[in-house]
């Protein structure tokens, strides 16, 4: 398989002249990553495919960038790609944010560390509840009729009213 070839030149692009991976399958917070572009602006460019156009990885900043009206954002292009190879980088970009984790305590000082959480896409109520949110299911604790693992619930408290729920 030949391998792509990646321009690392930061460009800025007209907003309007990129399209959206066609099928991408994640689904994010156009209004959290608007919020983050007003506060923080455009920290990393997004990929495209220069022959296409579509956005490989940050389809979701290109929709925040156009809600909030720019009129340009900034790419890095990678051409030369067969559609599977196309299809694997916006798979993995998408995933390899599933799977990753935090660093409670360290999280924790860098959110406390902060006049404002404006622009991080946390708010006060996870960083009230950051143990329960970012920490593992307990192990398991035995077996229920049916041969299904039984767990030890977690219980989160909503600091606002009080409401209590079992992750």
């Amino acid at each position: 398989m030949k391998k792509p070839v990646i321009d690392n030149t930061i460009y800025d692009v007209p907003v309007s002249a990129l399209v959206e991976y066609p099928g991408n399958a994640r689904v994010g917070s156009v209004e959290a990553i608007a919020e983050s572009l007003r506060v923080n602006g455009q920290y990393r460019p997004i990929v495209v495919r220069r022959e296409t156009r579509e956005i490989l990885a940050g389809n979701h900043t290109w929709k925040a960038a156009k809600h909030i009206k720019w009129d340009t954002i900034k790419v890095t292009y990678v051409e030369g790609l067969t559609d599977q190879q196309a299809k694997r980088i916006v798979l993995a970009d998408n995933r390899y944010n599933d799977i990753a984790t935090y660093n409670v305590p360290d999280l924790t000082a860098l959110l406390e560390g902060l006049p404002s959480l404006e622009g991080t896409g946390f708010d006060d109520y996870v960083l009230t509840n950051l143990e329960a949110a970012f920490t593992p299911a307990p192990e398991p604790v035995g077996t229920l009729g049916n041969g299904e693992t039984e767990r030890q619930p977690q219980v989160l408290t909503c600091p606002n009213c009080n409401h209590v729920w079992e992750k």
